[in-house]
């Protein structure tokens, strides 16, 4: 299966020596036996069992930049801005389309936050920087969480909550550096990688803001 995306899952029908049939999922060089189905209109849930559990897959029945709407791009603010980067922007009032969204912001995990943040992520990097073709890999995987398909383009994004705000300045400080390493790392792995982007999203009282810190690589 080929998502709207361009994220290729491999789903196969298999038996088992007992003649039950059942559909699995590949992860590797493992077919993975699916438990569930879900879908909320926009992204389709493939719930898998494997040795520590269940974990799942998503694939996406649309592009979901539809499911946010972004403000302007601005300057970023000059005392948040990441060493290492070239330009610094901020996105403010971005306001997530359906309740189904704000309701995972506001309540869910770290992996549904970690999957909000990279869609929002790509919203901002198509709508407002003018790319077009990134792929949104799985986020519980690691590396880089967008591509341009010509591998161009290399993003990380996070989304941030319930930041305390006496120290929220050293929280974001500190994530932006790790994202700043991180796309270092995306870099050595993608040759032909042209720029990377740095995408922190945070909610606070007043609503999400992104902050977005643009990356070279670095010539050696």
């Amino acid at each position: 299966m080929v998502d709207a995306f361009g994220m290729k899952n491999e789903l196969r029908l298999y038996a088992t020596d007992k003649g039950v049939f059942g559909l699995g999922v590949r992860q590797g060089r493992s077919v993975l036996p699916v438990v569930m189905f879900s879908s909320d209109g926009a992204r389709l849930r493939i719930a898998y069992n494997y040795s520590k559990g269940v974990s799942s897959v998503t694939l996406y029945l649309e592009n979901h930049s539809r499911l946010y709407s972004l403000g302007k791009l601005r300057r970023g603010p000059s005392s948040l801005k990441p060493e290492g980067s070239s330009h610094f922007y901020q996105v403010s009032d971005v306001t997530p389309t359906r309740e189904l969204e704000l309701s995972l912001i506001k309540h869910s995990n770290n992996y549904e936050h970690g999957r909000i943040g990279a869609e929002i992520a790509n919203a901002i990097v198509v709508n407002r920087l003018g790319y077009a073709d990134l792929i949104l890999a799985e986020p519980a995987k690691g590396g880089k969480d967008l591509y341009s398909k010509d591998g161009r383009v290399v993003v990380q994004s996070r989304l941030l909550v319930n930041l305390p705000e006496s120290w929220w300045k050293k929280v974001i400080l500190r994530q932006f550096a790790q994202m700043v390493r991180k796309l270092n790392v995306d870099f050595r792995y993608t040759s032909g990688a042209k720029v990377g982007y740095a995408v922190l999203s945070f909610s606070d009282r007043r609503g999400i803001t992104s902050l977005i810190a643009e990356v070279l690589p670095r010539r050696v």
